[in-house]
């Protein structure tokens, strides 16, 4: 009889996949660190390691995609068994996960907006709008503080030249005075 992997306590770990080597050596794409993300990982079948397509889950509660589930049943020929955990599987045909569906499929849409040219694009002329409000919003507020200081400014050059009157006034009535008291 041959030996078979345990399984851990976690669905879809192997207690055998908690070495580093081992794990990439067998899910390189999921567990590698280009994957990217956690939520990748967990959106990957064990068996072919992409995110889930079509992805049903068995009582054991092991998801795969259904063609890889199905294409691992016809190598074991009758034997139908979970490929993480072994047990044995009375479902002729496995249940659809549509919850698990819908999140796969809204992460690789999500993954297609961020590398496609069109998404790029649009997020390029999305930040060049902002740019370019901001730069409007900075113009519109550095020509009002311009405003202002020109304002200010003629206020400041009409008192001097007050000030200036005032004092050429008191200067010439002074000097009168000292003069006429010669």
């Amino acid at each position: 009889m041959a030996l078979r992997p345990r399984a851990s306590s976690q669905p879809g770990k192997l207690s055998f996949l908690q070495s580093p080597k081992v794990a990439l050596a067998l899910r390189p794409r999921a567990v590698s660190s280009r994957s990217g993300s956690m939520l990748e990982e967990e959106l990957s079948c064990p068996v072919c390691c992409e995110i889930f397509k079509e992805p049903v889950v068995l009582k054991c509660s092991h998801s795969f995609c259904r063609a890889c589930l199905q294409q691992f049943w016809n190598k074991k020929k009758a034997r139908r068994e979970c490929p993480v955990c072994r047990r044995k599987c009375s479902l002729t045909e496995p249940t659809v996960s549509l919850a698990l569906k819908n999140v796969a499929d809204t992460f690789l849409k999500e993954q297609e907006r961020k590398t496609s040219p069109a998404g790029t694009a649009a997020r390029l002329a999305s930040l060049q709008q902002e740019d370019e409000e901001k730069r409007e919003l900075v113009k519109k507020k550095s020509d009002s503080i311009t405003r202002d200081i020109l304002t200010f400014s003629h206020a400041v050059i009409a008192i001097e030249n007050e000030i200036a009157s005032s004092d050429a006034l008191f200067l010439q009535v002074r000097g009168f005075e000292m003069f006429s008291s010669l």
